[in-house]
């Protein structure tokens, strides 16, 4: 009995450690202190998913970087026929493919953070009933890329509406890019909530829609912190991705520039094995680029764990200040 209180008050303990007040800067160091302390289990575990990312990202990169492809793109668009279908037809499944790793990826981040957010030892999980269990949050991962796609496109579309009406002069002109960036303007802080949306639907005990609109307006409540952990981390994640991929980005830039000289009938001078080369520069650098999944999601979860805390704390406030005004009336 004892050994069970021990354990339950162990768990309540860790438990506490998540839902806990923090600031920007701890809960990025909070998002980052996870990745590092579980970093030989998360090595291990997201081997499969980084894997297909890692391919899937190489592939689509080296298809792109050949002007040979950009070339029939353009034809296709100016004379309206599909030049080489078979390629456009790889080109898009592996577009799809993309998608479905960063899903099956996300949905994977999201469910250790819940395992960790009840206080559980995510080291301790067996793999095959992990990732099995993953699917159903990348399900929702789906759905929620799906919703914010939709909404996206259409503020997108009402942002460059007053743009496609046609006026004369030049300050109907100036009116009309006015209204376009009050549209952008607001589409921008109408998604900076979207943060807490995540969160809410894989750590809220309610339905998807009921635990996304409380997600939203919970943000909403925070928008500032939000907006400046987003602004934090864009930057975080760019610095990253310049440094990580800038080998791969300059071999890209080589192969682009050699194969639009091969189109033009000139000769091209490559090192030898360029292309065996570009490929594994391609593979290491996706596969450490896939790791940025994490901080761009981790610090999130962390603010959010410190909103839960924050509103907690609120309603003990609230409960305690009514126990005393009813024992002064008694």
């Amino acid at each position: 009995m004892d050994k069970i209180d021990e354990m339950e008050e162990k768990i309540e303990e860790k438990n506490l450690q998540f839902y806990s007040y923090r600031g920007i800067a701890k809960a990025l160091s909070a998002g980052i202190s996870f990745v590092t302390d579980n970093f030989t289990f998360i090595l291990k575990a997201t081997l499969p998913y980084a894997i297909f990312y890692t391919l899937v990202a190489s592939t689509l990169i080296y298809l792109l970087s050949d002007a040979r492809t950009i070339q029939l793109a353009e034809i296709s668009m100016l004379t309206r026929t599909v030049q080489s279908p078979g390629l456009f037809a790889g080109v898009g499944l592996f577009l799809l493919l993309l998608l479905a790793a960063c899903v099956l990826y996300v949905g994977f981040i999201f469910r250790l953070t819940h395992i960790h957010s009840k206080g559980l030892e995510v080291k301790t999980k067996k793999l095959l009933p992990l990732w099995k269990s993953s699917l159903r949050y990348s399900v929702k991962y789906l759905v929620y890329v799906c919703c914010t796609a939709v909404v996206g496109m259409i503020g997108g579309a009402l942002c460059v509406a007053p743009l496609m009406v046609p006026t004369e002069g030049m300050m109907l002109g100036a009116g009309k890019i006015a209204v376009s960036m009050f549209l952008f303007i607001g589409l921008v802080v109408a998604c900076v909530p979207l943060y807490m949306v995540l969160p809410s639907i894989y750590f809220e005990k309610k339905r998807l829609v009921p635990a996304a609109t409380y997600g939203y307006k919970r943000g909403m409540k925070m928008w500032s912190k939000l907006f400046g952990m987003s602004i934090v981390i864009g930057i975080i994640e760019w610095l990253l991705l310049a440094i990580l991929i800038c080998p791969a980005v300059v071999m890209a830039a080589a192969n682009f520039s050699a194969t639009t000289s091969a189109l033009q009938g000139d000769v091209i001078d490559l090192p030898r094995n360029f292309g065996l080369w570009f490929i594994i520069i391609l593979i290491i650098t996706q596969y450490l680029a896939s790791f940025i999944f994490w901080i761009s999601i981790m610090p999130f979860n962390y603010l959010y764990a410190s909103m839960k805390s924050d509103e907690k704390l609120v309603e003990e406030e609230v409960k305690m200040n009514l126990v005393n005004i009813l024992n002064k009336e008694k």
